[in-house]
Protein backbone atom coordinates (compact mmCIF):
# COMPACT_ATOMS: atom_id res chain seq x y z
CA UNK A 1 0.00 0.00 0.00
CA UNK A 2 1.52 3.31 -1.04
CA UNK A 3 1.38 6.67 0.78
CA UNK A 4 -1.62 7.97 -1.18
CA UNK A 5 -3.68 4.81 -0.62
CA UNK A 6 -2.92 4.76 3.09
CA UNK A 7 -3.68 8.48 3.47
CA UNK A 8 -7.17 7.86 2.04
CA UNK A 9 -8.10 5.20 4.59
CA UNK A 10 -6.11 6.41 7.63
CA UNK A 11 -8.90 8.68 8.96
CA UNK A 12 -11.25 5.67 9.07
CA UNK A 13 -8.95 3.54 11.21
CA UNK A 14 -9.20 3.30 15.01
CA UNK A 15 -6.78 5.37 17.06
CA UNK A 16 -3.39 3.89 17.87
CA UNK A 17 -3.96 4.14 21.62
CA UNK A 18 -4.36 0.56 22.85
CA UNK A 19 -7.39 -0.33 24.92
CA UNK A 20 -5.23 -2.31 27.30
CA UNK A 21 -1.64 -3.39 27.49
CA UNK A 22 1.26 -2.27 25.33
CA UNK A 23 1.64 -0.44 22.03
CA UNK A 24 -0.12 -1.48 18.85
CA UNK A 25 1.79 -2.50 15.77
CA UNK A 26 1.52 0.11 12.99
CA UNK A 27 -1.84 -0.06 11.16
CA UNK A 28 -0.23 0.22 7.74
CA UNK A 29 2.09 -2.73 8.39
CA UNK A 30 -0.81 -4.84 9.66
CA UNK A 31 -3.08 -3.93 6.74
CA UNK A 32 -0.33 -4.92 4.31
CA UNK A 33 -0.06 -8.27 6.11
CA UNK A 34 -3.83 -8.80 5.97
CA UNK A 35 -3.87 -7.96 2.26
CA UNK A 36 -1.01 -10.42 1.69
CA UNK A 37 -2.94 -13.15 3.51
CA UNK A 38 -6.20 -12.46 1.64
CA UNK A 39 -4.49 -12.36 -1.77
CA UNK A 40 -2.47 -15.54 -1.27
CA UNK A 41 -4.82 -17.56 0.91
CA UNK A 42 -1.89 -18.41 3.17
CA UNK A 43 -2.58 -19.37 6.78
CA UNK A 44 -2.11 -16.49 9.22
CA UNK A 45 1.00 -18.19 10.65
CA UNK A 46 2.64 -18.23 7.20
CA UNK A 47 2.38 -14.50 6.50
CA UNK A 48 5.94 -13.08 6.24
CA UNK A 49 7.37 -11.77 9.51
CA UNK A 50 7.87 -8.28 8.05
CA UNK A 51 4.11 -7.75 8.54
CA UNK A 52 4.15 -8.81 12.17
CA UNK A 53 3.05 -11.95 13.98
CA UNK A 54 0.19 -13.87 12.38
CA UNK A 55 -1.72 -13.72 15.66
CA UNK A 56 -1.54 -9.92 15.64
CA UNK A 57 -2.79 -9.77 12.05
CA UNK A 58 -5.66 -12.14 12.80
CA UNK A 59 -6.71 -10.28 15.94
CA UNK A 60 -6.72 -6.92 14.16
CA UNK A 61 -8.59 -8.41 11.20
CA UNK A 62 -11.32 -9.80 13.44
CA UNK A 63 -11.43 -6.77 15.75
CA UNK A 64 -12.11 -4.51 12.76
CA UNK A 65 -15.20 -6.54 11.89
CA UNK A 66 -16.87 -3.98 14.20
CA UNK A 67 -17.56 -1.84 11.14
CA UNK A 68 -14.08 -0.56 10.33
CA UNK A 69 -13.77 -2.71 7.19
CA UNK A 70 -17.30 -1.76 6.12
CA UNK A 71 -16.50 1.97 6.46
CA UNK A 72 -13.32 1.56 4.41
CA UNK A 73 -15.16 -0.40 1.71
CA UNK A 74 -18.02 2.13 1.56
CA UNK A 75 -15.61 5.07 1.23
CA UNK A 76 -13.56 3.36 -1.50
CA UNK A 77 -16.71 2.38 -3.40
CA UNK A 78 -18.10 5.93 -3.15
CA UNK A 79 -14.80 7.37 -4.40
CA UNK A 80 -14.67 4.90 -7.29
CA UNK A 81 -18.30 5.59 -8.17
CA UNK A 82 -17.71 9.36 -8.14
CA UNK A 83 -14.71 8.89 -10.42
CA UNK A 84 -16.74 6.68 -12.77
CA UNK A 85 -14.55 3.66 -12.05
CA UNK A 86 -17.45 1.34 -11.17
CA UNK A 87 -19.46 -0.30 -13.92
CA UNK A 88 -22.04 -2.03 -11.75
CA UNK A 89 -20.93 -5.56 -12.58
CA UNK A 90 -18.68 -6.13 -9.57
CA UNK A 91 -20.10 -7.32 -6.28
CA UNK A 92 -18.04 -7.83 -3.15
CA UNK A 93 -17.99 -11.36 -1.77
CA UNK A 94 -18.73 -11.18 1.94
CA UNK A 95 -20.11 -13.54 4.54
CA UNK A 96 -23.49 -11.86 4.14
CA UNK A 97 -23.55 -13.11 0.52
CA UNK A 98 -23.03 -16.71 1.57
CA UNK A 99 -25.92 -19.08 2.31
CA UNK A 100 -26.49 -19.55 6.01
CA UNK A 101 -28.03 -23.00 5.82
CA UNK A 102 -28.12 -26.07 3.62
CA UNK A 103 -30.59 -25.77 0.73
CA UNK A 104 -33.73 -27.88 1.39
CA UNK A 105 -33.00 -30.13 -1.61
CA UNK A 106 -29.79 -31.29 0.08
CA UNK A 107 -31.31 -31.97 3.50
CA UNK A 108 -31.99 -35.67 4.06
CA UNK A 109 -35.72 -36.32 4.16
CA UNK A 110 -36.64 -32.91 2.74
CA UNK A 111 -39.72 -32.89 0.55
CA UNK A 112 -38.87 -32.70 -3.15
CA UNK A 113 -40.77 -30.11 -5.22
Amino acid sequence: MNEVEYARIAPLLPGMTPRRGGRWRDHRQVINGIVFRVRTGAPWRDVPARYGPGETLYKRFTRWQDGTWARIEAMLQADADAAGDLDGTAMPITRSCMPTSTPPALVKGAEQR
